[in-house]
């Protein structure tokens, strides 16, 4: 069966070598994450679509249209996207380990310095280890747009979000050459993908400025399990997700007024990732359009035990919120799901036994054509 590049899928069309049908995927295939709709048909025999994804109920269905919340990304595609980013770098053990010092090395002093020298529309897709890191930095918006003004000459956006290339024993795989072509030509010393298999040193710590990378890397590693309860899948838990997400951002001003610190739901803060890993600079322009400006993220409160900051600011923010908008702001499904139980920590970890891609790219010695197939792959063998 001829898969078809059709702009229903959400991947730019591309000017590369036809795509080659009913290709045989395994666990040992390479992987890579692009935008896609999560409801699409089987591609083929080896490819099947588990719809892990709710219907939308008539009213939402009737009502989504009719909301302008000023968000100029589409959140609700977007958090599957992330989402499944986030299970592929899971899966390939990158986030479960603390970054290595050689990882840290390769993000600062490779990539950035390779994005910030390439034209903007260039699609650079990422291997693992600089993907993780580049999307830890970026959930910092303030540290990230500091350090950007300071050693880039423009705010680094990843093209596209989401996306990375990865490795196996048997393939390589890439979205498109040029950004392994690039750091070749850049950096020929350099390999481009980190062999994920042996050990590296961990680095304890990697101080920007007042922020730390890798300690953000270490508490970002378990956002994954929070956002993966059974209603994250459902389209109306969603889309009131973005609803309460754009309420959260226009009680900034009320809780700067009161030396407050909002703290999110996880319903909310999904949306909230999302939002600025999409697009910072869009991220920046909806805040300012919402509430007059910026909103940070700081993911460095983590002490959640009775009469600590954490737990003061979120009962501020649950009045306020029930102040402001009349609603309870604890959310059923949710809220903080506890700590990770051990089966998280291996890389085999997958809330529903499949390994989703929303894009699988594959670079083919066949005819030395290369490959991009939509779907999500079923685990085989």
């Amino acid at each position: 069966q001829q898969l078809s590049r059709n702009t229903r899928w959400g991947v730019q069309p591309s000017s590369g070598p036809a795509l080659l049908p009913n290709l045989q995927l395994t666990m040992n295939s390479a992987i890579s994450v692009d935008t896609i709709k999560p409801d699409c048909e089987a591609m083929n025999s080896n490819l099947s679509v588990e719809n892990n994804w709710h219907e939308p109920s008539e009213k939402t269905k009737s009502t989504r249209e009719t909301i302008n919340n000023g968000i100029t990304v589409n959140l609700v595609q977007k958090a599957r996207d992330l989402k499944r980013f986030l299970l592929i770098i899971h899966s390939l053990g990158v986030s479960i380990a603390p970054p290595s010092a050689e990882s840290l090395r390769r993000y600062f002093d490779f990539w950035l310095p390779l994005i910030n020298s390439s034209d903007e529309s260039m699609e650079l897709i990422p291997p693992p280890d600089i993907a993780w890191l580049w999307h830890c930095h970026r959930l910092a918006p303030n540290h990230y747009i500091k350090y950007c003004k300071s050693n880039c000459s423009r705010v680094l956006e990843a093209n596209p979000p989401f996306v990375l290339q990865a490795k196996t024993d048997s393939h390589s795989v890439a979205c498109c050459s040029a950004p392994v072509n690039t750091w070749k030509r850049k950096y020929p010393e350099e390999s481009f993908f980190l062999d994920l298999t042996t050990p590296h040193k961990n680095a304890s710590t990697h101080q920007v400025g007042d922020f730390d990378l890798a300690c953000s890397a270490e508490r970002q590693a378990t956002f994954l399990w929070q956002v993966s309860g059974e209603r994250f899948n459902d389209e109306d838990f969603l889309q009131e997700a973005v609803q309460r997400y754009v309420n959260f951002i226009k009680i900034k001003s009320i809780a700067e007024a009161h030396n407050a610190v909002l703290v999110p739901t996880y319903q909310i803060d999904l949306m909230w990732h999302t939002h600025m890993l999409s697009n910072l600079s869009l991220y920046m322009k909806d805040c300012e359009k919402i509430a007059g400006g910026c909103l940070d993220h700081d993911d460095s409160l983590t002490d959640r035990s009775e009469g600590g900051i954490l737990d003061v600011s979120f009962q501020a923010t649950k009045d306020l919120w029930k102040e402001t908008y009349n609603e309870n702001y604890v959310v059923v499904g949710g809220m903080y799901r506890g700590e990770p139980p051990a089966a998280f920590q291996a890389p085999s970890w997958d809330p529903d036994n499949v390994l989703f891609a929303s894009a699988v790219a594959l670079t083919a010695n066949t005819q030395g054509a290369s490959m991009r197939i939509l779907g999500k792959v079923q685990t085989i063998g």
